[in-house]
């Protein structure tokens, strides 16, 4: 992606604050919503693979 006074470092650094901005996101909707406490998503065995697939893409 080739744009006028953007370097890849820039995209780069965007995306990845975009990133963290979204899964900051699903974690206060998740707790929001009953999924973050014990029993819930992370204390199932769901929370073990949302873990393995989030970690993919810190």
């Amino acid at each position: 992606m080739t744009i006028s006074g953007t370097d890849q470092a820039g995209i780069d650094s965007y995306v990845s604050s975009e990133r963290q901005r979204a899964m900051d996101e699903l974690a206060k909707f998740l707790v929001a919503n009953g999924l973050g406490r014990e029993g819930g998503l992370f204390g199932s065995r769901r929370a073990v693979r949302w873990r393995s697939f989030s970690a993919r893409f810190h």
